[in-house]
């Protein structure tokens, strides 16, 4: 209440990160690539390539020809082109608040792999994506999705549809329209 005032009986909303629905697009082939890509980027990369090996290391049991495809730096424009490549996304960041990297995944049709925890939970929704509560468990999601991938593709392009970048720019720009007449 000291910074925000009283949020009970204010005006206020939540304007997540958005991702350009129009520049990170699904790959035109709706299936499962033969050797399926598992990619991770950005600083998740980094800092949890350890858990990532050993999450490959089970996956690997039943998909001898999955490779884990691990970005830690690219450049954005190459970023698309990147994602579409992929088969899963595997998010491991704890508490991460609103991970664009995770909106341009699900935004190029690729379900996410994530530990179910900050915004990362709230972005990935119904058949986007798995939630695992432990690394043991990632695995198999990981397996689930690659069995199911158009499906869970297409839930994740729809979920990504949320956060698309033009009605974003649309509601600040009739926040500050507001503020500004006041």
């Amino acid at each position: 209440n000291q910074y925000l005032g009283d949020l009970h009986h204010g005006r206020w909303e939540i304007l997540y990160n958005p991702v350009d629905c129009t520049q990170f697009t699904p790959r035109p082939h709706a299936t499962v690539n033969a050797n399926p890509v598992i990619l991770m980027a950005g600083t998740d990369a980094v800092n949890h390539q350890r858990e990532a090996l050993a999450i490959m290391h089970y996956v690997q049991r039943e998909r001898p020809t999955a490779t884990l495809r691990l970005l830690s730096q690219y450049h954005h424009h190459d970023a698309p082109a990147l994602f579409r490549e992929a088969d899963v996304f595997l998010h491991l960041k704890y508490w991460d608040p609103c991970p664009t990297v995770v909106l341009e995944a699900l935004a190029s049709g690729v379900p996410v792999v994530h530990n179910g925890t900050g915004g990362t939970a709230e972005l990935v929704t119904g058949r986007s994506g798995i939630g695992v509560a432990n690394y043991d468990t990632a695995s198999a999601a990981i397996l689930r999705i690659l069995d199911e991938w158009p499906t869970y593709a297409e839930a994740a392009r729809h979920a990504s549809l949320r956060y698309n970048l033009t009605p974003w720019l649309q509601r600040h720009t009739e926040i500050f329209e507001t503020v500004r007449a006041t």
